[in-house]
């Protein structure tokens, strides 16, 4: 993703599944033991949690992502797995007789939740973004996670509908739609909002973003563009689309500019996804 951002912390989401039960007719208590992975690989270094039965018992993954809980009294259990940068996964066993029980946890990594995103001005972003296209959102396709290349994203997925093409990088032909993901909680775009954006595309899932997300997204309303940028010469707040892109055409044929202004950091939504 060529976007410069930086991530705070992610989001810990918890995954209950079902309830688990135990029986055998052994004498002695219950044992719960299993192994974590993510992708297939091991994780070491997984805090193990099992609350239950009045107590609670922990315990870390070894270097092959296995744990054990030995003499485990009758009752009902909540066994959690927790790793910095990936989701807990919570399950809920009920152990009613002796026996042996084997849970497996599987662990994705997490979404990031806080996204300060850092504005490099706008010469950095006309030749950084992966398109320029002036679109309308036609649809909402609504929430989703999705991996992306080096993370994930957690937002909502809309359709654009594709009214003029200034860049398209890695394309051959101008689309008719494309998907545009928003990665906020509460998504701000509505069918028929308009906008002459700047984005990223994920090329591993096909979908497109606002670069730096709301910095480089302008908003068309009654056919004229809503500007509040002061960094760009010839473009203004109020001008008529055709003459706005006609600006933005020309800005294109220049690339390779430095960054004119030193970075300013702006506050973004929180994921709680």
């Amino acid at each position: 993703m060529k976007t410069r951002q930086r991530f705070i912390f992610a989001v810990t989401t918890i995954v209950l599944v079902g309830v688990v039960f135990v029986f055998a007719q052994d004498a002695g208590r219950a044992e719960i033991s299993g192994r974590v992975v993510s992708d297939d690989v091991a994780l070491p270094g997984v805090r193990v949690s099992a609350i239950g039965a009045g107590r609670e018992r922990r315990v870390i993954s070894d270097a092959y992502g296995r744990f054990t809980f030995p003499t485990l009294s009758p009752g009902n259990y909540r066994i959690s797995a927790e790793l910095p940068g990936f989701q807990t996964v919570t399950r809920a066993v009920a152990i009613t007789a002796p026996g042996v029980l084997h849970l497996d946890f599987v662990l994705e990594v997490s979404c990031l939740s806080e996204v300060l995103y850092v504005d490099p001005g706008w010469a950095w972003a006309l030749e950084h973004a992966d398109a320029v296209i002036h679109l309308r959102i036609s649809d909402t396709i609504g929430p989703g996670r999705w991996k992306l290349d080096q993370s994930c994203l957690v937002g909502t997925e809309h359709v654009a509908t594709v009214d003029d093409v200034l860049k398209l990088m890695d394309s051959d032909s101008r689309p008719s739609t494309i998907r545009l993901l928003e990665p906020v909680p509460s998504p701000s775009y509505a069918a028929g909002d308009e906008y002459i954006a700047l984005l990223t595309r994920h090329s591993n899932i096909g979908k497109f973003q606002a670069l730096t997300g709301p910095l480089f997204m302008f908003p068309v309303r009654d056919g004229r563009v809503v500007w509040t940028r002061r960094d760009v010469p010839g473009l203004t707040d109020g001008m008529s689309v055709d003459a706005f892109l006609e600006v933005l055409r020309s800005a294109l044929l220049v690339r390779g500019a430095d960054v004119d202004q030193e970075p300013k950091i702006a506050p973004h939504a929180q994921l709680n996804r």
